[in-house]
């Protein structure tokens, strides 16, 4: 929901519109009272995604490293978004991670150039 709320994000546009046409399902959280407990120390999105995953034991989508380690606190299984590009263009769903990776970065994702070059050779694009 996050994402949903600040439209200036990049990915905005995106999400509405996979909402709209029901490829993503917004699902509140029903342990309010924990998820606010975690935005406490976390940010919204992270806190509500910790609350879900946990809710419907799920996957988590976590990038932060705070959440990360709430995440193995609460024994909350968790992916990164670099591994998620890795296991796209593993399956072939996309057709190269690197021009992804650079829009994130293009959109004020800090990636270390090591990381780049990782997930760049892990999808066989070096």
């Amino acid at each position: 929901r996050e994402c949903l709320d600040d439209l200036s994000k990049p990915v905005a546009d995106t999400i509405s519109t996979a909402l709209t046409n029901r490829l993503l399902v917004e699902q509140p959280v029903t342990n309010r009272e924990y998820c606010d407990l975690l935005a406490e120390i976390l940010g919204a999105g992270e806190a509500e995604t910790l609350t879900l995953a946990k809710e419907k034991n799920a996957l988590a989508l976590l990038d932060e490293a705070v959440a990360r380690r709430i995440a193995l606190q609460e024994n909350v299984d968790f992916a990164g978004s670099l591994s998620v590009l890795i296991r796209a263009k593993q399956e072939k769903l996309i057709p190269a991670a690197t021009p992804l990776l650079n829009r994130l970065v293009e959109h004020g994702y800090y990636l270390d150039k090591s990381l780049i070059r990782y997930v760049a050779d892990t999808c066989g694009e070096l």
